[in-house]
């Protein structure tokens, strides 16, 4: 098994430098852009090329997986989707904040895409639980925890390389414990490949993963937590979610790592190196 999951992380990483490379193209012919945090127009919703890539790599593994992966499959195209409709219909809607401030829109009567692709990604939660646990308590942490963790990589992605770093360093560690544990999880394998080939587009500015990659980034770290079948390693998963979004809502995760030396440290990584050059 870990055989199979290294050559899967080979062959998504050397499929994503094409891929990736490809799809920016193609996201800047279509003109596809939109100002970071520094106003630069870069090209964004790159995470349509993480979508590209899983599925194709699935497609070459298929003989490999097991039943409710295909599930998992569905989550994670429905997921990218409804992130993809919020980076190409949310125009008007930066200065919204968290769930209170969608939830408060509702109340006008306004329908905000964040709100359709909160309700609809809690949908998606519900769909894969079923799947994978039948215990009503586990049920319903998985489905809150998968939920969260959707939304958590994009209310880190508001700096270059901040949640492909924060998917990476997540993400590497339960690739350890599958290794370790032989728990196969092809659909985290195939997203640490991707973001290696991705990770230089994304803290040198030169793309946006969007909504589209978050999300997707956020799904498969939580459905890989559920994968685990560890009920406390998914309650401590949930409860540090929980106060993530918490922070978020009352102030800004980017003060709070700002204020952090060790995520401060971690979040400049690269990137300050990269201002150092272009001077």
């Amino acid at each position: 098994m870990a055989i199979l999951h290294l050559l899967l992380l080979i062959i998504s990483f050397m499929l994503s430098n094409l891929i990736v490379f490809a799809t920016r193209n193609m996201v800047l012919k279509e003109g596809l852009l939109q100002k970071n945090y520094m106003g630069k127009a870069i090209p964004n919703a790159l995470g349509i090329a993480f979508v590209f890539n899983l599925v194709l790599v699935l497609t070459l593994f298929k003989f490999f997986l097991k039943d409710y992966y295909m599930v998992i499959l569905t989550g994670c195209i429905f997921i990218a989707n409804l992130g993809l409709i919020d980076d190409v219909l949310n125009k008007n809607s930066e200065h919204i904040k968290g769930f209170t401030g969608h939830f408060t829109q509702l109340i006008r009567g306004n329908v905000t895409t964040g709100l359709v692709k909160a309700f609809f990604g809690f949908v998606i939660s519900i769909y894969v639980s079923i799947d994978i646990n039948s215990n009503f308590v586990g049920f319903v942490i998985n489905v809150l925890l998968i939920t969260l963790s959707t939304n958590f990589i994009n209310l880190l992605d508001l700096r270059p390389g901040r949640a492909v770093k924060a998917f990476m360093l997540i993400g590497s560690t339960i690739f350890i414990v599958n290794i370790l544990k032989n728990i196969p999880n092809f659909y985290l394998t195939i997203m640490l490949g991707t973001m290696i080939a991705y990770y230089g587009y994304d803290v040198e500015a030169r793309a946006m993963m969007g909504d589209t990659g978050s999300n997707l980034l956020g799904f498969i770290t939580g459905v890989s937590i559920v994968l685990l079948y560890n009920f406390y390693v998914a309650l401590i998963s949930l409860a540090i979610l929980i106060y993530v979004h918490i922070i978020a809502e009352k102030d800004s995760l980017s003060n709070y790592i700002r204020n952090n030396k060790i995520l401060n440290f971690i979040d400049c990584l690269d990137r300050k190196q990269i201002k150092k050059r272009k001077k």
